[in-house]
C-alpha cells in the first residue's frame, strides 16, 4: 500500500521524511561503511557488554557452561527451517548460471556494469537510490505501462526501419565497431568479444526451435489431414454399404 501509493497521505508522509533525511544527509561527508569494520565495532560492544555483565551483575557466580553451545536438535531444527531457503537459492544462482544463451546475455551485461561501477556504489548510495526506487519505478510502471511500452515499441521499429532502409550495412556495421572497439579498453573488448559469441549461440539456438516448432506444425497438420481422409473413406464406406 505504501509503495503503490493507496493512501496517499500516509505515503507521502513516509516519503518525504526519508526524502528530507536524505538531504540533510547529503550535507555531510558521505557514508563509506566497511563490512570489517562494522562487525569489529559490533564484536566490541558484544564483548563490553558480556564482561560488564560478568563483572557487575553475576559477580562470584561460577560459570558452569556445557561443553557444547549447539546441541545436536537445535542444529536439526536450524537446518530443517534453513534448508527450503537455501535450496531455493541455489535452485535459482544455477538457473542464471545455467549457460543458456539469453540469461548468460542478460547476467553478463549486468555483471560487467556492477564490476565497472562497483568501486564507485557504497552502502549509503545504494540506500539512497533503492528507497527513491521503490517509491517511484512500481508506480510509475503501473500507471504508465501502456504509454511507456507504445514509445519503446515505436523507437524500436524507427530503428528497424533505418536499418532495413540502409543500403550500406556492412559499411556502418565496421566502422561502428571499428570506433567503439579502439575507444574501449582490454577488459572491455574481451568482454565484447564474449558477448558477440554468446549473441550468435542465441541466434542458432533461436533458428533451431524456430525450425523445430514448424517442424511440429507440419507433423501435426499431416496428421489432421491424415484422420481427416481417414474419417472420409470410413464415411464413404459406410454409405456404400447402405446403398
Amino acid at each position: 500500500d505504501l509503495v503503490m501509493w493507496r493512501d496517499v497521505s500516509k505515503s507521502a508522509f513516509i516519503f518525504g521524511i526519508g526524502t528530507f533525511v536524505i538531504i540533510s544527509s547529503s550535507y555531510t561527508r558521505d557514508l563509506n561503511i566497511s563490512f570489517i569494520s562494522v562487525v569489529s565495532y559490533l564484536g566490541l560492544v558484544y564483548l563490553a557488554s558480556i564482561f560488564l555483565f560478568r563483572s557487575l551483575i553475576r559477580r562470584g557466580e561460577i560459570d558452569r557452561s556445557q561443553d557444547y553451545v549447539v546441541g545436536e536438535e537445535e542444529a536439526i531444527w536450524v537446518l530443517k527451517l534453513v534448508l527450503p531457503y537455501i535450496n531455493e537459492f541455489l535452485l535459482k544462482l544455477r538457473a542464471l548460471f545455467s549457460g543458456d544463451p539469453s540469461t548468460t546475455m542478460k547476467l553478463a551485461v549486468l555483471l560487467f556494469v556492477l564490476a565497472r561501477c562497483g568501486s564507485s556504489i557504497t552502502i549509503w548510495k545504494m540506500a539512497k537510490l533503492g528507497f527513491f526506487g521503490v517509491f517511484i519505478v512500481p508506480k510509475v510502471c503501473s500507471s504508465y505501462s501502456t504509454q511507456l511500452t507504445a514509445f519503446g515499441t515505436f523507437w524500436i521499429r524507427r530503428f528497424r526501419d533505418a536499418w532495413e532502409s540502409c543500403s550500406h550495412k556492412k559499411a556502418v556495421g565496421f566502422a561502428i565497431f571499428t570506433l567503439v572497439w579502439n575507444l574501449s579498453s582490454m577488459v572491455a573488448r574481451i568482454w565484447a568479444v564474449f558477448m558477440l559469441f554468446v549473441a550468435f549461440k542465441y541466434y542458432q539456438h533461436s533458428l533451431m526451435s524456430n525450425e523445430w516448432t514448424e517442424e511440429v506444425r507440419n507433423e501435426d497438420s499431416w496428421q489432421g489431414q491424415r484422420q481427416g481422409r481417414r474419417t472420409t473413406l470410413t464415411d464413404n464406406r459406410k454409405q456404400k454399404k447402405t446403398f
